[in-house]
């Protein structure tokens, strides 16, 4: 049986600061969860910044990690009791990293990167998302004993944190795989509840792993969807493919989980 199953949750997300590393205590960390009453914890480790020392080369380590460790983070919670979930983001690079590698990058219709403070939009089309994000899951997972996997931000992403708009990703890669499913160029406007933009919702939901449920579905009629049904549909569909994705690369990778804290 799953840990989570008939488990009583009462997760408290700590979306640390990078500078938090700098001095935070474990023992305090985990003290602190434990008077609140935390079963579970979401706990700051990969993507846009790594919170330990990653050996990888397209992962951006933080500069502040000069107090205790994940693994004695970790260590403190399970001590008493608390599960930790690790809380990763994958769906921006530091500039520098971007700068090494400018075709991982989302792209306007004018061809324009999104910057944010220095973190650069990705798009899941791109390399990042479907061969590095994989090698830095296998590296957080192996290395340390965390009890799950949160990604922050998934899918296509047309706005940044302060909600500007910038439509579709225009990359080479998305326009490409969008000419071949569909013979069509991407729009400048994601509007899924205009009838014809339902192939765009399809192609949101299921590029790059389900190409034949893709062209099966244009042969169809759509009808409006209620926002609640397409929410729900849109999720389920990148929820799916993540899990499908997410198993192939365990396969392939041959980690070794390690086994969950009892209690």
């Amino acid at each position: 049986m799953n840990w989570w199953t008939n488990y009583p949750w009462r997760m408290i997300q700590t979306n640390l600061r990078e500078t938090d590393m700098e001095d935070i205590n474990a023992e305090e960390y985990a003290k602190d969860l434990a008077d609140f009453g935390a079963t579970v914890v979401l706990l700051n480790a990969a993507g846009i910044i790594a919170s330990y020392d990653t050996k990888l080369d397209f992962q951006t380590k933080s500069a502040y990690l000069h107090a205790d460790s994940l693994s004695q983070i970790i260590d403190a919670c399970h001590k008493r009791g608390i599960r930790v979930i690790a809380r990763t983001d994958f769906s921006k690079v530091r500039y520098e990293l971007y700068k090494k590698h400018p075709e991982w990058a989302y792209r306007t219709k004018d061809g324009n990167i999104v910057s944010y403070n220095g973190d650069v939009h990705v798009c899941p089309n791109g390399d990042y998302q479907q061969k590095y994000m994989f090698e830095i899951l296998k590296e957080v997972l192996c290395r340390f004993p965390f009890d799950g996997v949160f990604c922050n931000m998934s899918g296509f992403l047309v706005v940044d944190y302060s909600g500007n708009y910038y439509g579709p990703c225009h990359c080479e890669n998305c326009r490409k795989k969008f000419r071949e499913q569909f013979g069509l160029e991407i729009p400048d406007k994601d509007e899924p509840f205009r009838t014809k933009m339902s192939r765009e919702i399809l192609f949101t939901c299921v590029t790059p792993h389900s190409k034949t449920a893709a062209r099966r579905s244009t042969k169809k009629e759509f009808t409006k969807p209620s926002r609640q049904s397409d929410q729900i549909s849109r999720s389920t569909a990148l929820t799916i493919s993540a899990r499908n994705r997410t198993r192939k690369s365990g396969e392939r990778s041959g980690c070794t989980a390690r086994p969950p804290i009892r209690g």
